[in-house]
C-alpha cells in the first residue's frame, strides 16, 4: 500500500469534490420524485416506463429539467477530465463548454429536423430520450468519478483506468443500442421515411458517438 501510493506523482483532485457533490445534490434534487433508480433502468428497456417519464416531466417546470441536464453535462465532463492525462484545471472547463457547446447544438439541429420533416412530436421524444440518455450516463459515472478524485489516473497505471473506461463504456453501449433501437421503432411507427429515418441516426446518433470515441483515444 505504501509504494502504492508513493508511486503516485499525480496530485489528488480535491479541487472537485465540492463541485461534484454539489452537482450530485442538484441531481437528486431534481430527481422524479415519483420513480425510483431502477424504473429509470428499465425505461430502456420498456417503451412503457420510458412513456411514464416522459409524462412526469411534462409537469416538471423546466427550469428544474434544464438544471438537471446541465448538471448531468458537467458531471460527465469531469468524468472525462478525469480520464484525460491532461490535468490543467482550464482543460476542464474547455471541455466542459465543448460539451454544453454540442448538446446547444443537437437540440436546435433536433428542433430544425422536426419542423423541416413535420414530426414535431417524434423529434420532442428523441430530445427527451437523448437528455434521458445523458442524464442516465452522468448517474452511472458516478462511483467512477469518486475513484478516480481520490486514485488518479497516470502514466504508470493506464491499464487500470482503461479497465474501469471499458467497463463504463460497455454499460453506455448496452443503453445506447437499447436507445438507438427504440428511436428507430417509433420512428417506423410514425411512418418516418427509411432514408430520413437513417439520415438522422447516422447524423445525430452515431456520428457523436463515433466522433466521441476518436476524441477520447486522442486524449487518453
Amino acid at each position: 500500500m505504501q509504494l502504492d501510493l508513493i508511486s503516485r506523482s499525480t496530485p489528488l483532485n480535491n479541487w472537485l469534490i465540492l463541485p461534484v457533490l454539489l452537482l450530485i445534490i442538484l441531481l437528486t434534487l431534481f430527481k422524479n420524485q415519483k420513480r425510483d433508480w431502477f424504473f429509470l433502468v428499465k425505461s430502456y428497456f420498456s417503451y412503457y416506463y420510458f412513456r411514464q417519464l416522459e409524462k412526469d416531466e411534462n409537469f416538471n417546470q423546466e427550469p428544474q429539467n434544464s438544471i438537471k441536464f446541465i448538471s448531468s453535462i458537467l458531471l460527465i465532463s469531469v468524468a472525462y477530465y478525469l480520464c484525460s492525462l491532461n490535468q490543467d484545471k482550464s482543460y476542464f472547463f474547455q471541455i466542459s463548454l465543448v460539451f454544453i457547446s454540442f448538446n446547444v447544438l443537437y437540440y436546435i439541429i433536433t428542433v430544425i429536423s422536426g419542423f423541416l420533416f413535420n414530426k414535431r412530436e417524434l423529434f420532442n421524444e428523441y430530445w427527451f430520450f437523448y437528455k434521458h440518455f445523458i442524464n442516465s450516463t452522468a448517474i452511472i459515472s458516478i462511483p467512477f468519478v469518486f475513484y478516480i478524485i481520490f486514485y488518479p489516473i497516470t502514466s504508470n497505471d493506464l491499464q487500470v483506468g482503461f479497465n474501469l473506461f471499458s467497463a463504463l463504456l460497455i454499460v453506455l453501449i448496452t443503453l445506447f443500442s437499447s436507445r438507438i433501437v427504440s428511436v428507430f421503432n417509433k420512428g417506423l411507427q410514425l411512418e418516418v421515411s427509411l432514408f430520413h429515418l437513417i439520415l438522422y441516426l447516422c447524423t445525430l446518433e452515431i456520428l457523436p458517438l463515433l466522433g466521441f470515441i476518436w476524441f477520447f483515444n486522442h486524449e487518453f
